[in-house]
């Protein structure tokens, strides 16, 4: 998982083409859920040392993407109102 983000955010370019969760080719959204269950199985001392991993390479996510300004029509609006969604799903994807 912790190398399927990895590699995701290694596409060349500017921009990140982020494809729909669930695509065989870099489900980086998938990758993401499965880090963060990950993050809350483990105990603290490893919680910790991937926390900072992934919190780096979410940073590099968030400023290689955009926005999604038509998230809560493209979201379920009862999942989407969740203040647990992940953030993540609220940035552009490519159809």
């Amino acid at each position: 998982m912790l190398g399927q983000y990895e590699q995701s955010l290694r596409q060349p370019g500017l921009w990140l083409c982020v494809p729909l969760a669930g695509c065989p080719c870099h489900d980086v959204l998938g990758a993401q859920n499965n880090l963060q269950v990950m993050l809350d199985a483990l105990p603290s001392a490893a919680r910790r040392e991937l926390r900072q991993i992934v919190t780096r390479l979410d940073a590099e996510f968030e400023r290689r993407t955009l926005p999604d300004p038509y998230a809560s029509e493209r979201l379920c609006s009862e999942w989407f109102a969740s203040p647990s969604r992940p953030w993540w799903y609220l940035r552009l994807t490519k159809p």
